[in-house]
């Protein structure tokens, strides 16, 4: 899987932070691991 580590923004608006791919270890797909960049931004408004 060709991916590039950064920040994306989902059609819908959110926008995730990929940090690294990886591969599950019963079926060795490939996965994206992400996080949510949103709610940080939404924490930080309280």
């Amino acid at each position: 899987m060709e991916i590039n580590l950064g920040i994306y923004r989902h059609y819908k608006g959110g926008e995730y932070e990929v940090v690294a791919v990886g591969r599950l270890e019963a079926t060795l797909e490939e996965v994206v691991i992400y996080k949510s960049l949103y709610e940080a931004v939404e924490k930080n408004r309280v």
